[in-house]
């Protein structure tokens, strides 16, 4: 299955701003870097960003999570983002309707994929997300194969990248946003980082997409990101969580409260105020 994004918005307290600010960044070409201290909510922050952008009908969206075996953060969150599209309703006919009118676009790592999924749903079968994983799966096959890579590398050229993300706006209009979890947990962070400086380069030029990329404050790899966005002011940014905004917002004040007296009834003698800071 696609990545759960689950909605979050029952257990983000005070961060309206931030979604808020997030949405519009999504809006535009470039990198949004989130940085945060541990369990301050940056997961929670992108997931529920996810589901609203995810159910607009105007974005695309693609969910990866570093796990810190291997340094595929791009890949895990483009096959996520072929996943989620491919298995709605009327996307894989408007990608075999393609099919018969020969497209420039439709070449390279895109035709590979495309391929490859004619041939797992021949006959009766249906496209499956398993379907779309193993495909994209051969692709990083064929690129080991091809360079001659040892080891377990499933990583994604930037290229191939940039191609299969323009595919997906091309065929269903909307704009494309890849959203990176737990970036400090890469291996590579280094590597990672070149990926996406290489497929930020020229997005203006091919496809409408925006990266949002979440990670530890106070990590190395939080270092490479500040000095990757330093190289491209007022494209990209860094967007630091600060406090909860909660002075105008009454209604997430009370949920708060009762949550943490909930879970510390000891709190129910203390006063609000104390409470909340």
């Amino acid at each position: 299955m696609p990545y759960d994004i689950q909605s979050q918005k029952d257990l983000i307290y005070g961060r309206a701003p931030d979604l808020a600010h997030l949405r519009r960044r999504a809006k535009n070409n470039g990198l949004t870097v989130v940085l945060g201290r541990p369990q301050q909510g940056k997961t929670w922050l992108l997931q529920e960003l996810a589901r609203t952008l995810d159910g607009s009908g105007q974005f695309a969206v693609g969910f990866g999570r570093s796990y810190g075996e291997t340094a595929d953060l791009m890949l895990r969150a483009v096959q996520d983002l072929y996943a989620r599209w491919l298995t709605r309703a009327g996307a894989w006919g408007r990608v075999k309707a393609a099919l018969d009118t020969p497209q420039g676009w439709l070449s390279g790592p895109v035709k590979f994929v495309v391929d490859h999924l004619v041939k797992a749903v021949a006959g009766d079968n249906a496209l499956t997300e398993s379907m779309i994983r193993q495909a994209l799966d051969a692709l990083i096959t064929a690129n080991k194969e091809a360079t001659g890579a040892t080891g377990f590398l499933p990583t994604l050229k930037y290229d191939q990248a940039r191609d299969l993300v323009a595919a997906v706006h091309r065929l269903s209009g909307h704009r494309v946003v890849l959203m990176m979890d737990q970036y400090q947990e890469s291996p590579d962070p280094e590597g990672e980082a070149k990926t996406l400086r290489a497929f930020l380069a020229d997005c203006d030029t091919w496809s409408p997409c925006h990266i949002l990329l979440a990670l530890r404050e106070q990590e190395a790899a939080a270092d490479v990101m500040r000095a990757m966005v330093k190289e491209r002011p007022g494209r990209d940014e860094i967007h630091a969580l600060g406090g909860m905004a909660l002075e105008d917002d009454a209604e997430t004040r009370r949920r708060l409260l009762v949550e943490a007296c909930d879970r510390l009834p000891a709190l129910k003698e203390v006063d609000d105020a104390d409470i909340l800071g």
